[in-house]
């Protein structure tokens, strides 16, 4: 059967890039182990750079199943640190590059979280919306003034 790419890549994403199995027997080579799910991203990333034949729900699943899930982040850290620092600024990179606009805007503030040195924003019992805004202060004041009416369109905007 000929399938297109964007077949293919949808095939290869369900099958093995999100599947609980796959992630879990690729956890048990260790250093490995983690360089194979590592890589595995780096591939999708070339396909979205290249061909724009990966679709923003694909990297949103990829996500969620292995920066998202804090057992498999655990394991990146512990088994290749390095590994999961490239998968860390490849999620940050494709978002700058406009190659993938999240379903969830918490994900920019996640990502801020996993970068080095960064103290977790407090977002008990806050809206979505509450936290879109204040990921929104917070980058405009990456950018040189704080902005304390910045909303959705904001957000958008700068990310």
């Amino acid at each position: 059967m000929i399938r297109t790419l964007r077949e293919e890549i949808a095939r290869v994403v369900r099958a093995r890039v999100v599947n609980p199995k796959w992630i879990r027997g690729v956890m048990r080579h260790g250093y490995k182990g983690a360089f194979e799910m590592a890589a595995t991203v780096d591939y999708l990333f070339a396909f979205a750079a290249t061909t724009d034949a990966v679709a923003d729900h694909q990297f949103d699943l990829v996500y969620d199943a292995m920066l998202g899930d804090p057992e498999v982040r655990a394991f990146l850290e512990q088994a290749n640190p390095a590994r999961r620092a490239r998968s860390r600024s490849g999620c940050r990179r494709r978002l700058d590059r406009g190659l993938w606009q999240p379903r969830a805007n918490a994900v920019y503030h996640e990502l801020d979280v996993l970068d080095e040195g960064a103290r977790p924003m407090k977002t008990d019992g806050m809206t979505e919306d509450e936290i879109n805004a204040r990921h929104a202060e917070k980058m405009a004041k990456k950018e040189g003034g704080a902005r304390p009416d910045a909303g959705r369109q904001d957000l958008e905007k700068c990310c």
